[in-house]
């Protein structure tokens, strides 16, 4: 399941080569904007597919935890800790520059799409690509040093 979702996040990247590449452009249109600010949620949406499968499999979520009100910061707040049965996946940057991403999903999911602004989600876009090839890094050595179930 780990591996479907890795694959998954990296066909997702490939698919997002065009948006990406919209990162130094200086008026996009409002379609455009749309299209990076969904881009930027779904790269979030993916990262946090494998942050819930690894913390799963290590015993550090239940579905008790997804009924407290801010799981999300909180499997990404866990996920950059180590614990008794695991290390951190997550360095403290990488944290940092997720945490980000997270709080973004969250402005686009509530506001109306007309309300989002080109100043908004470039700084992130020009992230994205170091951000995915960070997150590959760590999760890969995450996953030398834990055993996951097949």
């Amino acid at each position: 399941m780990l591996d479907v979702q890795v694959e998954l996040l990296q066909r997702f990247f490939d698919d997002s080569r065009d948006i990406i590449a919209l990162a130094d452009k200086q008026n996009p249109t409002h379609t455009e904007i749309l299209a990076v600010g969904s881009t930027l949620q779904a790269f979030y949406n993916g990262v946090e597919r494998i942050l819930l499968l690894c913390a799963r499999a290590c015993g550090d979520f239940d579905n008790r935890k997804r009924q407290m009100e801010n799981w999300h910061q909180w499997l990404l707040f866990t996920m950059s800790n180590g614990s008794p049965s695991r290390p951190a996946l997550l360095s403290e940057s990488l944290h940092e520059r997720l945490l980000e991403f997270l709080k973004f999903r969250h402005v686009f999911r509530q506001m109306y799409v007309f309300e989002l602004r080109w100043t908004l989600v470039v700084p992130l876009l020009r992230q994205l690509e170091d951000t995915y090839r960070q997150f590959l890094v760590e999760l890969d050595g995450f996953r030398k040093k834990v055993t996951f179930p097949r």
